[in-house]
C-alpha cells in the first residue's frame, strides 16, 4: 500500500496530539494511519513496512494499543493462525471514551471533596479548585449532551 504525503502528514499529527495524551508515538502513528486509510485490516508486516519501522516498534506500540487501551483488536482470515489482521474496533473506541468520562468525572469529584477539606490559609489554592471544579461541570454537560447523538448513530451502523 502507497500512502501519500498528506496521509503521511496526518499521521504524524495524529502521532504528535496523542503524545499529550501520553501515546507512544508508534501507537500515535499506527492510529493515524487506520484514520487516514480505507483500509479496515493491516497485518503486522504491513504497518512495519507502511510505518518504516522495525517489528519490535510496532509489537510494543501495538501492545499499548491492545493490552493497555484496548482499542485495536486482531482477527485471523483464511484459516491462517500466524498472521493477524489487526483493525480498530470501534464499540472499544467508544468504551475507552465512557472510562475517559467517567475518570473526568471522578477527578472532579475528588476536588469537591478536597475544597470543603480545605480552610481559608491559602485562598489561591481554592479558588483555583472552584474555578476547575465549575470548568469541569460545563465541560462534562457538553460531553455528556453529545456523547449519546454522536455515538448512538455509530452503534446502530455496527449492530446492523
Amino acid at each position: 500500500m502507497v500512502i501519500t504525503e498528506e496521509q503521511k502528514n496526518a499521521i504524524e499529527q495524529f502521532s504528535e496530539a496523542l503524545l499529550a495524551e501520553n501515546y507512544p508515538p508508534l501507537s500515535g502513528r499506527i492510529l493515524g494511519l487506520f484514520y487516514v486509510s480505507d483500509k479496515k485490516y493491516f497485518t503486522f508486516n504491513e504497518l512495519v513496512e507502511i510505518l518504516e519501522v522495525t517489528k519490535g516498534s510496532v509489537s510494543k506500540a501495538l501492545s499499548f494499543l491492545q493490552d493497555h487501551l484496548g482499542i485495536i483488536k486482531f482477527i485471523f482470515k483464511d484459516g491462517i493462525k500466524r498472521r493477524r489482521y489487526f483493525y480498530v474496533d470501534i464499540p472499544s473506541n467508544i468504551e475507552y471514551l465512557e472510562r475517559f468520562i467517567a475518570s473526568y468525572k471522578t477527578q472532579n469529584e475528588i476536588y469537591k471533596v478536597a475544597l470543603r477539606m480545605r480552610g481559608e490559609e491559602n485562598i489561591e489554592m481554592n479558588k483555583f479548585l472552584e474555578n476547575n471544579i465549575m470548568f469541569n461541570e460545563a465541560v462534562l454537560k457538553s460531553i455528556e449532551e453529545h456523547f449519546d447523538k454522536s455515538f448512538q448513530k455509530t452503534n446502530d451502523h455496527i449492530n446492523n
